[in-house]
């Protein structure tokens, strides 16, 4: 999931919980009746406060943010690796701590 509240570079695991205002995870719960999954949130907050939240979630990563957003995707691939193979908590121990 993207997330605004946390900073581009910064990944969180959680085995379950709230939509937290996400509007896409409020549906997906709502489609499967259920907030008991595993999910990740992926930081996609700049330096920049947009004032439409919206029309910043869909907007394009500028040109200085693209090696960071790499990283990002790079971590995350490793980061559902570690879940599938060891489960959410050895993944949650492995990624939740680190900034990129």
């Amino acid at each position: 999931l993207d997330d605004n509240d946390l900073p581009l570079g910064r990944l969180r695991l959680r085995p379950q919980g709230s939509a937290g205002g996400h509007k896409g995870l409020a549906s997906i719960i709502e489609h499967l009746s259920t907030s008991a999954f595993s999910r990740l949130r992926i930081g996609i907050r700049n330096e920049e406060q947009p004032k439409e939240l919206a029309d910043f979630v869909l907007a394009k990563f500028s040109r200085k943010e693209w090696p960071l957003v790499d990283a990002v995707l790079e971590a995350s691939v490793r980061a559902i690796g570690v879940f599938i193979q060891d489960g959410i908590d050895a993944a949650m121990n492995q990624f939740n701590h680190i900034t990129l």
